[in-house]
Order: C-alpha cells, then structure tokens, then sequence
C-alpha cells in the first residue's frame, strides 16, 4: 500500500513540475507578445513612411498648381491692362 508521505511528496513534485511548466508558457507568451509588438512597430513605420512619401508629393503638386493658377493669374492681369493705342502719325 501506498504511504501518505509517498503520496505528499509525489503532489509535491507534481506541483514543482507544474510551476516550471507554467514559468515556461509565461516565459514563452511574454516572448511573443515582446515579438508582435515589434512586428506592429515595423508595419507602423512603413506605413508612416509610405505616408510622408505620399503627403510629400501632394505638397509639390500643390505648389505646382499654384505656379500654374499665378501664372494665369498674371496672363489675365495682362490682358485686363488697357493697351496703349498709339494713333499719333
């Protein structure tokens, strides 16, 4: 027959073993929660870069829009000038 002191000393150990195991798991999901966290860093970056690349270009088509609207701003100021008409011969 199997003795209480055998059989506390087996919980014991099963115990032990237990509380190792979940270390391990803890360890483990700390690891790839650390992992994602990275992962969602980069994509975050990239995606902020792929962002400024974009904003970056609409600013310069703007500007050129606004060369273009001053430029035809000035064309129709000139037109709008009354021309000089020279009739002395």
């Amino acid at each position: 027959m199997i003795s209480t002191r055998a059989i506390v000393i087996a919980a014991v150990i099963l115990n032990f073993i237990s509380i190792g195991l979940s270390e391990v798991q803890r360890r483990q999901l700390g690891e790839t929660s650390t992992e994602a966290l990275i992962e969602l860093r980069k994509i975050e970056k990239m995606r902020l870069d792929q962002q400024a690349a974009e904003l970056d270009r609409t600013y310069k088509l703007i500007a050129e829009v606004n060369a273009r609207v001053n430029n035809v701003e000035l064309q129709l100021q000139t037109l709008q000038k009354p021309q000089v008409i020279n009739v002395a011969k």
